[in-house]
Order: C-alpha cells, then structure tokens, then sequence
C-alpha cells in the first residue's frame, strides 16, 4: 500500500495501515520539496508515478489528506485512474458488525462505529471519536479527534466536525459545515456554515 499525502495525517493513515497487517511501501505527494525525499522513512513520489505504479502493479492506496475538499478530488481522481483503495481501520478501533465503512476512509485508533452507523467515502474518524448508533456521516467529512455525534445524527458531504465537539441525537449537519472545536450542536446546522461554541451558534 502506498500513501496518498506526505503529511503529518499521512503519517497517522501510514501508522493504522501497518498495524492492520498492510505493507505501507511509500507515500504520494505532488509538492516540489517532498517529491525525492522520504518521509516517515519511505520514499515521496509523485502522484502521477505513483498512480501509474499502482495500477499497473494491482497495489493499494491510502488517503492521507486532512483537507476534505483535497481529499475528495485525491479519492476521485484515484479512483477514475483504477486505483484501489480500501478502507483503513485502526486494529484499536471498535466497530459494531452492523456498522458499515466506505472505501477511502481512514477509522483511528479508539475510534467507536456503533450498531447501524455509516460511514462514507474517504471519511476520516480520526483518533478516539464516537458515531453513535444509527448515525449517518456522507463522504469525506472529518470528525475531529474526540468528537461526538449522538444517536441518530446526519452529517452531510465535506463537513468537518471539530475536535471535542458534541452533537446532540437527531441533529443534521449540512453538506461542507464547520463545528468548531468544543461546540455542542443542538440544532441543525445549515450547509456551508460555521457554529462555534455552547450552545453552538453561527460565528458572525
């Protein structure tokens, strides 16, 4: 499996592949700097090699992308070309047998999946975060490092739920919405917007 990002969060999605029994052999990058180096101990090449490698060798890509919307165009773009790419789930993770993950997402370590909650396409449910039961998250949202959705909660496509954020059972989070980091959501929030605080409320 190669590592689409040569980042700090590619790093992480490098890390929970390794741990799940995969071959990590190096990482995509299309920065001039990165390109030639080695991060985390294996080589940078750039995406268009590295796809064409990949296919070509019927391998495995990871997303190692932070930026939603970059990882949205990364996982399309991966997959027009043919390219593979799995779900990676932390081995420290937990996840309900009626929980489902689409391809592209990564699930951190102590991350919790519970019973019929889905997850998208290149999602990232980063370290320690919680979707509760009968939760529906679209694809590629980022749901922060201890974030909380409580049962039955909707996140639309691109959202980004910040870290320790709560939001409340039934609530619905529009397409490409921020919460800010803490903020307990308690009423939908509109798609494209930003709420912060607690009770959360749109940041003027």
């Amino acid at each position: 499996m190669s590592i689409w990002g040569a980042s700090g969060h590619g790093k992480v999605a490098a890390d929970a592949a390794r741990l799940s029994g995969a071959t990590v052999t190096g990482f995509l990058d299309d920065a001039a700097h990165k390109v030639g180096t080695s991060w985390d101990g294996l080589p940078v090449v750039s995406v268009r090699v590295g796809l064409a490698r990949i296919v070509e060798n019927g391998g495995a890509l990871g997303l190692g992308i932070g930026d939603n919307r970059a990882r949205a165009r990364a996982f399309m773009a991966a997959t027009d070309a043919g390219a593979s790419a799995p779900a990676i789930v932390h081995p420290g993770a937990w996840l309900s047998a009626s929980a489902s993950v689409g391809p592209g997402t990564l699930v951190c370590a102590r991350a919790v999946l519970n019973p019929s909650a889905r997850v998208g396409r290149a999602v990232i449910v980063n370290t320690g975060a919680i979707v509760e039961h009968d939760c529906d998250v679209g694809d590629f949202v980022h749901l922060s490092p201890a974030s909380v959705l409580a049962g039955g909660v909707m996140v639309g496509e691109g959202a980004h739920i910040g870290a320790g954020a709560v939001v409340l059972p039934g609530v619905r989070v529009g397409a490409f919405a921020v919460v800010g980091a803490g903020a307990v959501v308690t009423r939908d929030v509109a798609a494209g917007t930003t709420v912060v605080g607690v009770p959360a409320s749109v940041r003027s």
